[in-house]
């Protein structure tokens, strides 16, 4: 899977070498954002819950997403 990773992730659209911590981090992050629930997750990566939680999940959220949360922390 490894190598397939990197493969897929060195075209001319990436700016360097993917490893797949990284593509890891980007899935389980996007999932979460999503909506995945964290079994799913798990099933997927191959990490436990704590794990993923930890070490794999980062907010990827849109700058307008995030905009709407501090416009509506602004009216409490």
């Amino acid at each position: 899977m490894s190598d397939c990773a990197v493969n897929n992730t060195t075209t001319a659209e990436f700016h360097n070498k993917k490893s797949i911590h990284a593509i890891r981090r980007t899935l389980n992050s996007n999932m979460k954002c999503a909506g995945v629930s964290g079994t799913v997750a798990v099933s997927l990566l191959g990490h436990t819950e704590k794990v993923n939680e930890e070490n794999y999940t980062y907010d990827v959220s849109s700058m307008e997403e995030k905009s709407k949360f501090m416009e509506c922390a602004g009216r409490v």
